[in-house]
C-alpha cells in the first residue's frame, strides 16, 4: 500500500526508528508497523498527526512520487532530531525562543518542536 511505503520512507529519511515515531505520535510500535506494512491506515487525528509530524500534505503521503517530495525536503540536525526548514525561511531555535517574521510559520514550528521533544 502506498501510504505504508511512503510512511516508512519518510521515517527513514528523517532518521527515526518505529519506536521514536510511535512515541512522538502517541501510538504503539505495532500500530506504526501495521501502517508501514499496509495492514491498517490511520484515520482522523492519527492521520493528521502523521501529516503534521512530517510537515507534508495528505496528497504527499498518498503520492506515487514520494522520492521527489523527499528531494524537496530540507532538514537540519537539531539536538539529534530534525527540524524542517520550509520555503527558505530559517527558524532559529534556542531554548524556548523561535525567530521568524511569519506568525503562521512560528505556530507550525512550535507544533514540530512540541512533537519532537515531548
Amino acid at each position: 500500500m502506498i501510504f505504508g511505503k511512503n510512511l516508512k520512507k519518510l521515517r527513514l529519511y528523517a532518521g527515526y526508528n518505529q519506536r521514536q515515531v510511535a512515541q512522538k505520535l502517541g501510538v504503539s510500535v505495532s500500530t506504526i508497523s501495521s501502517w508501514e506494512n499496509g495492514k491498517k491506515l490511520p484515520y482522523g487525528k492519527n492521520l493528521q498527526k502523521v501529516i503534521d509530524f512530517f510537515s507534508i500534505t495528505e496528497a504527499d503521503i498518498f503520492s506515487d512520487n514520494i522520492e521527489k517530495i523527499l528531494q524537496k525536503q530540507d532538514f537540519i540536525d537539531f539536538t539529534h532530531e530534525r527540524i524542517k526548514i520550509k520555503d527558505g525561511i530559517f527558524l532559529i531555535a534556542k531554548g524556548d525562543a523561535l525567530v521568524s517574521h511569519d506568525a503562521a510559520l512560528i505556530r507550525k514550528a512550535e507544533k514540530i518542536l512540541k512533537a519532537l521533544f515531548e
